[in-house]
């Protein structure tokens, strides 16, 4: 969740990149008036909630679970902290508009962990490799997602994550491409499959 301190809806808040299970993301430094900084953005949190949800914090680590599906969480710049009613978490050391909060989240289930327990000790036997400037994840066996801090202020300097050593793609021959939506990268059609039900969604405004 994105803290709102005040003004207009928060803007360019963070950014993120996912590989499989894995997502990291960073939130955007307010630079001034630029465009290239984030707006009306406080700090960013984790929210945790639900009857059922299980919350156990290991080596810096926030897993939670609800029997079927399991998440870990971690903030790499630093401690956490939670709200009174320790359902949202945030950076224990957050520094304001120029804050870049890394944040990483790795999911799970009984599908690919035997247990709550087992998904824990996997995730822990394999720690985050942090540097002020650069995250290095290795998980599942053989992938590995790394990414570098963005400067709102140096935005030339930035260089695109890597996802197994190679820079990811900008031009992917596919937009979506899963059991429930698919479309290749730049078109205006996109197919949606519920079940039996397929439609195809149609951005080209022919139909109108």
């Amino acid at each position: 969740m994105v803290e709102h301190p005040g003004g207009g809806r928060p803007q360019h808040s963070f950014w993120s990149v996912q590989h499989q299970n894995v997502l990291i993301l960073q939130r955007i430094a307010r630079v001034g008036k630029s465009s290239l900084g984030s707006y009306n953005t406080g700090k960013l949190g984790m929210r945790f909630e639900g009857a059922d949800l299980e919350k156990v914090e290991e080596e810096g680590w926030i897993f939670a679970a609800n029997g079927k599906a399991f998440v870990g969480v971690r903030f790499l710049d630093g401690t956490h902290g939670w709200d009174e009613q320790k359902i949202v978490a945030h950076p224990a050391n957050f520094t304001g508009p120029g804050d870049t909060t890394r944040i990483l989240m790795h999911a799970g289930d009984l599908a690919s962990h035997r247990s709550f327990a087992q998904f824990r000790e996997a995730v822990r036997a394999h720690p985050p490799q942090v540097s002020a400037d650069r995250v290095d994840y290795r998980f599942g066996g053989s992938a590995r997602i790394e990414m570098t801090r963005y400067d709102a202020t140096r935005p030339e300097t930035f260089t695109l994550p890597r996802i197994n050593g190679a820079p990811i793609d900008l031009r992917p021959a596919a937009t979506y491409q899963s059991p429930f939506l698919n479309g290749a990268f730049g078109a205006d059609r996109v197919t949606v499959t519920v079940g039996p039900i397929t439609r195809v969604l149609d951005f080209t405004g022919e139909g109108r």
